[in-house]
C-alpha cells in the first residue's frame, strides 16, 4: 500500500498538539460562529432564550467548553481519548494527501475490513479497531478539512455541531412550553459539566448531538412527513447505532414508554384503562426485550447480543477500575459480585445514584472531580426542592400522568443504571452521563410547573403541534 513516511511519533497521542498557528485560528473560527450562530438567534426573536445576552452568555460558556478540555487533555492529563481521535484523523490526513484514493478506502472501511486490506493502519492507529470509535475519527477526519488540522479550532467545530443541536431543539421545547422559556435555558446551556464534556473532541458529545437532532426528526417526520426528513433520520440512527448502541437502546425504551402512556391517557374509560395498562405495559416490554435480542442475535459476531453485553460490561467496568486505582484513585464500587441480570437489577438504584448523585464531596481526588461532585449535589438538592413543593405523591402522580415526563424519567434512568454499573470510575462517569443530564433537569422542571399556575399542556400534543 502506497502509505506516507510515519515516524514513530507520529503515533503518540499521549502529547500536546496545540501550535501557534491554533490560537490566530481559534479566534477566527470564534468570530464567525458568533455571526452564523447570531444571524440564526435572530430568526428565533420573541424567545426568551433568543435574547443577546442569554445567547452570547451560553455561546460563549459552550466555547469555552470546548477549549477549556482539550487544554486539559493536552496539558494536565498528557494525553487521552481527545489526542487519540485527532491523532488518527490527523495522520489520516497524511494519507489523503500523500493518496487520496487510499485514503478514502480507508475511510471507507469498517473496522474488520481495515484490518484485512490496511493492517498496518490498523495495528498503528489508536482508534480504528473498534467501530464505535473509527466513527469518531472519520468525523474528526471530515471536520479538519474545515480547521486546517488544528486540535482547538477542531475541537471548537465539535463544540459548534453540539450547541447547535441544543439550539434547534431548546427552541422547540419553547414552542411547546412557551412560559417555561426562560428556566429551560438552564439544562440547555447553563449546565457546566455540559459544557466542558459535551463540546470537546469525545464520542459524548457526537451522542448528545445525535439525541437532539433525532427527536427534531421525529418531530418534523410527525408533521411533514417528507423523505429527506426519513433519509436523515435513518442516518442518525444509524450513527448512534454505531457509536453508542445503549443510548439508542435507552431512546427506544423511552419512546416505547412515551407511546403507551399516550394512548393510555386517551382512553376515557377508567375501567378500560385499568385493563388496558398492564397489556399495553408488557406488550412494551416484551417488544422492547425482543427487538434488543433481534439486533443482538443478527448482529455481527453477535456482539450486542445480550451475553455478549454483560460481558462486556464486567471487562469494561473490571478495566476502569483497575485504570483508576494505578492514576488518580477515583474509582467507586457498587458490590457487584456478578455480571448476572438478577445481581445487576438488585444494584439499579445504587447505580442510578451513583450516576445522577456522586460523586460526595468527600470522594473527591482532584479539581475536576471538584467540580462534578459540586454540580452532582446542586441536582441532588434540585430533585429534593421539587419533591418538597410538589409532594412526593404529586410528584409521582405527575410523572405518570404525563407522557413526556414519563419517557423522560425511563430513559434518564435506564441510561444511569447502564452507565453506573459499567464505569467503576469518577471521571469516566462524568463524561458518560452528560447525554441524560439535560433530560433529568428538563423533566424535574416540567414536574414542578406542572402544579403551578400555568399547567402542563397534554404531552401528546407535543408532536402534534407540529414543534
Amino acid at each position: 500500500m502506497d502509505y506516507p513516511s510515519f515516524e514513530s511519533m507520529d503515533f503518540n497521542f499521549r502529547r500536546s498538539f496545540i501550535t501557534l498557528w491554533d490560537f490566530p485560528v481559534l479566534i477566527l473560527f470564534l468570530i464567525l460562529g458568533f455571526v452564523i450562530f447570531n444571524s440564526i438567534r435572530k430568526k428565533s426573536k420573541g424567545v426568551y432564550g433568543a435574547r443577546s445576552s442569554v445567547f452570547l452568555s451560553a455561546f460563549l460558556l459552550h466555547c469555552l467548553g470546548s477549549i477549556f478540555i482539550t487544554l486539559i487533555y493536552s496539558y494536565y492529563y498528557k494525553g487521552g481519548d481527545t489526542t487519540a481521535y485527532f491523532n488518527d484523523a490527523r495522520l489520516l490526513h497524511k494519507v489523503f494527501w500523500n493518496n487520496p484514493v487510499t485514503a478514502l478506502d480507508i475511510f471507507f472501511s469498517s473496522s474488520k475490513t481495515l484490518l484485512v486490506n490496511h493492517p498496518y493502519i490498523y495495528n498503528s492507529f489508536r482508534f480504528v479497531a473498534s467501530p464505535d470509535t473509527f466513527m469518531v475519527v472519520k468525523i474528526c477526519f471530515v471536520l479538519q478539512f474545515f480547521s486546517f488540522n488544528l486540535i482547538l479550532p477542531t475541537a471548537l467545530l465539535f463544540g459548534f455541531l453540539s450547541f447547535y443541536a441544543s439550539w434547534k431543539f431548546y427552541l422547540i421545547a419553547c414552542r411547546f412550553y412557551p412560559h417555561l422559556a426562560k428556566i429551560l435555558t438552564i439544562p440547555f446551556f447553563f449546565i457546566p459539566g455540559v459544557h466542558v464534556w459535551g463540546s470537546g473532541i469525545f464520542k459524548d458529545t457526537i451522542s448528545l448531538a445525535l439525541i437532539y437532532f433525532i427527536l427534531i426528526s421525529i418531530i418534523e417526520l410527525k408533521r411533514t412527513g417528507h423523505t429527506f426528513t426519513l433519509v436523515k433520520f435513518i442516518i442518525l440512527i444509524y450513527l448512534l447505532f454505531v457509536i453508542k448502541i445503549y443510548i439508542l437502546m435507552t431512546l427506544l425504551l423511552g419512546f416505547s414508554c412515551y407511546f403507551i402512556a399516550g394512548n393510555l391517557k386517551k382512553v376515557r374509560n377508567v375501567a378500560l384503562k385499568t385493563l388496558a395498562a398492564p397489556a399495553l405495559i408488557t406488550l412494551g416490554v416484551l417488544g422492547f426485550f425482543f427487538s434488543f435480542k433481534y439486533i443482538g442475535d443478527n448482529s455481527k459476531r453477535g456482539i450486542y447480543s445480550m451475553d455478549q453485553i454483560l460481558e462486556r460490561a464486567e471487562i469494561v467496568s473490571s478495566y476502569l477500575g483497575y485504570v483508576s486505582e494505578k492514576s488518580d484513585g477515583s474509582s467507586y464500587n457498587l458490590g457487584i459480585e456478578s455480571f448476572t441480570i438478577p445481581n445487576l437489577a438488585s444494584k439499579m438504584p445504587a447505580a442510578i445514584n451513583v450516576t445522577l448523585f456522586r460523586p460526595y464531596f468527600w470522594e473527591v481526588r482532584n479539581p475536576l472531580m471538584l467540580a462534578a461532585a459540586l454540580e452532582s449535589l446542586l441536582i441532588f438538592f434540585f430533585t429534593l426542592y421539587v419533591i418538597y413543593k410538589v409532594g412526593l405523591v404529586n410528584f409521582f402522580s405527575n410523572t405518570i400522568r404525563s407522557p413526556i415526563i414519563f419517557s423522560m424519567l425511563v430513559y434518564c434512568f435506564s441510561f444511569a443504571f447502564a452507565i453506573g454499573i459499567t464505569s467503576s470510575n469518577f471521571g469516566t462517569l462524568t463524561r458518560y452521563k452528560i447525554p441524560i443530564i439535560p433530560f433529568y433537569v428538563i423533566a424535574l422542571i416540567l414536574i414542578l410547573y406542572s402544579n403551578r399556575s400555568s399547567r402542563i399542556k397534554s404531552s401528546n400534543g407535543f408532536l402534534k403541534a407540529g414543534l
